[in-house]
């Protein structure tokens, strides 16, 4: 009888040590409906809170985009009080080659719009041909290896 004392001292004194006060005495129940009352709560609250997050993100994107936005009205609005000015509209028109009546039009062509002749009607000169030199020739001549055959060939071969 007294090994079971002994024991049960034991036994005692243990779980005194790794259990809260709470859960050793006669108030276990209450102790284990206060945790799990929690535990729901933090459940309940848990979707609300990433709904809360998510909302912030989204508040901030649509603010971005409305910052954006206006800046492009902005830009919008600037561009119709240019608009209503005639001179503007005026340079605009004979931009696109309109004039007014009576006046005579008139096209000045750059060399940039003078029509390119086909590559079978065009001269070869020398420097395309410098050009067609395959590229380990020309790797070899940049690197010293091969010598220039050009510069060295004879222009006149007499026997």
């Amino acid at each position: 009888m007294a090994d079971r004392r002994r024991r049960a001292s034991a036994s005692r004194r243990w779980r005194r040590s790794l259990l809260p006060a709470a859960l050793t005495r006669g108030q276990r129940p209450y102790a284990l409906a206060l945790a799990a009352l929690l535990l729901v709560i933090a459940l309940v609250a848990a979707t609300p809170a990433q709904r809360y997050l998510e909302q912030r993100d989204r508040v901030a994107e649509l603010e971005a985009e409305r910052a954006q936005l206006a800046e492009e009205v902005a830009d919008l609005e600037e561009r119709r009080e240019e608009l209503e000015d005639p001179d503007e509209i005026e340079l605009l028109a004979r931009d696109l080659g309109l004039v007014r009546p009576g006046e005579i039009p008139y096209v000045v062509r750059r060399d940039d719009d003078a029509p390119r002749a086909l590559a079978s009607e065009r001269e070869p000169d020398e420097e395309a041909r410098e050009d067609d030199a395959p590229w380990w020739r020309t790797l070899g001549e940049a690197l010293g290896l091969l010598g220039d055959d050009r510069d060295t060939a004879p222009d006149d071969e007499d026997p």
